[in-house]
């Protein structure tokens, strides 16, 4: 298959993509936009780095109290990863556990009145910088999207637990 990338001046036209197929592009354009935007989330949270906020996001949408392991998953990150998130958070006082009724294995994860309120104080202006960012972006492109980055991370996931290499 002969891939065509049509863009010239991706990555600030530094670089020749002409004879890189457009999976790799891809890889790069989404490594570099995650990057920059973590930059920036740090950047706008101060307080707070990015992962941490988005731990804290996440906690909040589970309809049951989640565990670490369930963070971690809605994450895409390792156990371990998540652990150090919560373990900074648990020190700051942002987050508590309560081991879970049902299986006493599990610490289910809960926001603290200090975490609510930081959510709460930076909720506004944070969703409107994401509107912004996304406002070259038409719904229409946007649904697309999502639905493209849903099916490449559940055959991503697929291909991990079926032990297939994924790096070159």
């Amino acid at each position: 298959m002969r891939w065509m990338i049509v863009k010239k001046d991706l990555f600030g036209g530094k670089v020749d993509c002409e004879n890189v197929e457009p999976p790799f592009v891809l890889v790069g354009l989404l490594n570099r936009f995650d990057n920059r935007y973590h930059a920036a989330a740090d950047a706008f949270f101060k307080e707070r780095t990015w992962k941490q906020m988005y731990f804290l996001n996440a906690v909040s949408l589970f309809e049951e109290a989640p565990t670490i392991q369930d963070i971690a998953d809605f994450m895409g990150s390792s156990n371990q990863n998540a652990n150090k998130l919560y373990a900074k958070l648990l020190q700051d006082g942002y987050v508590t556990s309560v081991r879970d009724e049902r299986d006493k294995r599990k610490q289910r994860l809960f926001l603290t009145d200090k975490a609510k309120e930081f959510l709460e104080e930076n909720h506004v202006g944070h969703n409107k910088n994401v509107r912004d960012i996304f406002e070259v972006v038409s719904e229409e492109e946007m649904e697309t999207v999502i639905d493209v980055m849903s099916r490449l991370t559940d055959h991503l996931e697929y291909m991990i637990a079926d032990d297939q290499s994924i790096c070159v």
